[in-house]
């Protein structure tokens, strides 16, 4: 199933499809979207939860091949960079970002049949979990934010 929003006006690809049909790779568009949500709502504070991406075929992989997740790595490397320009450049009031997800887990339409987890879940043997590529990429990464900015815990009511 191809969409209709995979490609731009000239009937480009804008970015290589996930395992998940329905989701391609657009680094810009998160940073677009940021912006619009930004000016719409008037620099009120962003969360960004349940962002992103299943790797083609990694269900199909063996556990040694999957674990080395590069896809998801650069998908997050590139994501975050957009939302980084997206709040030191565009001055856009985003406050938090969530991965999706932790681990493998049960998808709506899929089962347990697309991986978007940080961590791997071998289904076959005893669901034993196993840290992909990206799962240290995240974590360095939020390793380097805490040794450069002090963090600013909010607690809501």
């Amino acid at each position: 199933m191809i969409e209709a929003g995979s490609y731009n006006k000239t009937g480009s690809l804008i970015g290589p499809f996930a395992e998940s049909q329905w989701l391609n790779v657009y680094p810009q568009g998160f940073r677009g979207l940021l912006n619009w949500m930004n000016t719409r709502y008037n620099g009120t504070k962003i969360y960004c939860f349940e962002n992103g991406v299943s790797v083609p075929h990694e269900n199909e992989q063996s556990l040694e091949v999957a674990l080395h997740d590069k896809f998801r790595v650069n998908f997050y490397k590139h994501y975050i960079h957009e939302m980084e320009k997206a709040i030191h450049i565009d001055k856009v009031n985003i406050k938090g970002y969530f991965a999706w997800s932790l681990m493998d887990n049960f998808e709506w339409n899929n089962g347990y049949s697309v991986r978007f987890g940080l961590i791997y879940v071998d289904y076959k043997n005893n669901q034993t979990r196993h840290k992909k590529d990206s799962f240290y990429w995240f974590q360095d990464k939020i390793n380097q934010e805490a040794e450069r900015t002090d963090f600013e815990l909010e607690l809501t009511q």
